[in-house]
């Protein structure tokens, strides 16, 4: 699963871009995923329609908290306040602008 397309990625540094849309991945692959921009340089993740949890999105911003990579970050919308807020609050290094899916019917 998750884990192992992430532990691919900190081995080879030449992967940028992390794209796991609509992957059914829980607050449990949140966690491999925060471990992945702790220990990559990956420039852009895309990760809307999945089911990290309130819990899987705040594991994910304490690992964006020293992260000066990532410039490109797409996730659901009712997590984006999560992020936002340690945006606002300074915590996270690099300010990316996070974007959300556009409304459709899914």
């Amino acid at each position: 699963g998750i884990e192992h397309i992430c532990e691919a990625i900190i081995s080879n540094p030449s992967i940028k871009t992390l794209n796991v849309e609509d992957c059914k991945i829980t607050s449990i692959g949140a966690k491999s995923i925060a471990n992945l921009i702790q220990n990559s340089k990956l420039e852009a993740i895309y990760l809307q329609y999945n089911e990290i949890e309130n819990e899987g999105a705040s594991l994910i911003c304490s690992a964006l908290e020293n992260d000066e990579s990532i410039k490109i970050f797409y996730i659901n919308e009712k997590y984006e306040s999560i992020l936002a807020n340690s945006i606002t609050e300074g915590r996270i290094a690099n300010p990316i602008p996070i974007r959300t899916p556009e409304k459709s019917t899914r």
